[in-house]
């Protein structure tokens, strides 16, 4: 595994000129607020007059889209160090978030979630199991959530590692039948690592 290329932090004067395309936000910022790509000096020139911040994350832009021309990123819990995945998004645009991505209207994207979902031990979370041990053992944390995505060549690519993200089962059950079961086994290792943590108190 190799995390993309370094995410920096930088204040109003010091965001690189040399680099482009790249993206860039404000610090402190979540959900994409002030998440824009960016690929010339006058682009970023246009966005920093428009932003008051005075302090960005900035980071080389990573081209993920697959074959097909979409964009996938995956969110999976790690539970005590073992990858449970929690959803498949898949995108036309670059920045792909769950709502956004609008799952609800594609029948075909939420066919290849549902098999991402039931091969996801098999499958993804296999090829990518040293990682998922890696980022495990070096976080140390008994819960975090991954939103992640694969490069063209094979690599996983990791967008963002939060404490507090939220994975839940609340899809309509109607246009998402195969959510239930899959996210039980999370929220089942959930309850089983607080049970052995309060039994080791």
């Amino acid at each position: 595994m190799r995390l993309s290329e370094e995410t920096g932090r930088y204040g109003r004067g010091e965001v690189p000129r040399n680099r482009f395309p790249v993206t860039i936000r404000p610090v402190d910022t979540q959900g994409g607020e002030g998440l824009v790509r960016l690929d010339a000096v006058a682009d970023l020139e246009a966005y920093l007059s428009a932003c008051p911040d005075t302090e960005f994350y900035v980071a080389q832009y990573v081209d993920y889209r697959g074959m097909d021309g979409l964009f996938r990123k995956l969110r999976v819990a790690l539970v005590d160090g073992r990858p449970y995945v929690c959803h498949l998004a898949i995108s036309d645009a670059w920045m792909v978030h769950y709502v956004s991505a609008a799952m609800q209207q594609y029948p075909a994207r939420r066919d290849e979630e549902a098999v991402m979902m039931a091969n996801f031990d098999l499958d993804f979370g296999s090829r990518h199991g040293a990682a998922f041990d890696a980022i495990a053992d070096r976080l140390g944390l008994d819960y975090v959530v991954l939103d992640c995505g694969e490069m063209p060549d094979g690599r996983l690519l990791l967008f963002e590692v939060d404490t507090c993200g939220w994975i839940h089962a609340t899809d309509s059950v109607a246009l998402f039948p195969y959510k239930r079961s899959v996210m039980e086994k999370a929220f089942q290792a959930f309850r089983a690592m607080l049970l052995n943590r309060v039994s080791d108190i």
